[in-house]
C-alpha cells in the first residue's frame, strides 16, 4: 500500500489573521479537490488532519494522483492574499488497518518523507518504485535524514513524464 500525506505550506501564518469563514472555506476547497483527485486514481482519504491529509492506493496511481492534486490544489482561488501550495510525501509500505484508520511504522515514514517536501512538491521513497514503473517519471535524489526513518532511505522528488 502506498501511503500518502500533504500537508498546506505556510496555511498556519495565513490563518492567524484570518476568520473561521475563510479558513473554512478554504479547507473545504482543499479537502474537497484533494479528495476529488485521489478517488479518481483509486486512492482512499483516510482521514484529514488540520490543513493535511492522509490517503492510501493499492495501485501504481499514487505519483499521478498526487502531482495532480499538488496543480489541482494550486488553482484554488478562494482566500484573499493566499494560493494554496500543497506539499505531499510518498511512501509504500505494508500499515495496520484499525476502525478506518492506517498505523505503524510506514505511516511514520510516509508523514516523515512530506514534511521534507517543499511547496508543490512530491516526495516519494524508494519503495514507492517496488509497485510504480520508475521510467515514467523523472526522478531526483533528495538527501534525507529524519527522525523515526530509516537511515539509508532514499527519497525522491518526482513527476510524471508525461
Amino acid at each position: 500500500m502506498t501511503i500518502l500525506f500533504t500537508d498546506l505550506v505556510a496555511f498556519s501564518s495565513w490563518a492567524l489573521h484570518r476568520s473561521d469563514d475563510e479558513i473554512v472555506r478554504l479547507l473545504d476547497a482543499v479537502n474537497r479537490t484533494t479528495r476529488d483527485v485521489i478517488h479518481r486514481h483509486g486512492g482512499v482519504v483516510i482521514k484529514t488532519m488540520g490543513d493535511g491529509a492522509m490517503a492510501a492506493f493499492d495501485s501504481d496511481s499514487a505519483i499521478e494522483a498526487t502531482f495532480e492534486a499538488v496543480e489541482a490544489v494550486g488553482q484554488i482561488d478562494v482566500a484573499d492574499g493566499y494560493r494554496p501550495i500543497l506539499r505531499a510525501g510518498l511512501h509504500t509500505g505494508t500499515p495496520q488497518r484499525v476502525k478506518g484508520d492506517l498505523i505503524g511504522v510506514d505511516v511514520n515514514i510516509a508523514a516523515r518523507v512530506a514534511e521534507a517536501a517543499s511547496g508543490g512538491e512530491v516526495l516519494a521513497s524508494e519503495t514507492v518504485f517496488t509497485i510504480a514503473d520508475r521510467t515514467r517519471y523523472q526522478l531526483r535524489p533528495r538527501r534525507f535524514k529524519a527522525k523515526g526513518a530509516p537511515r539509508k532511505l532514499q527519497v525522491y522528488a518526482v513527476r510524471p513524464l508525461y
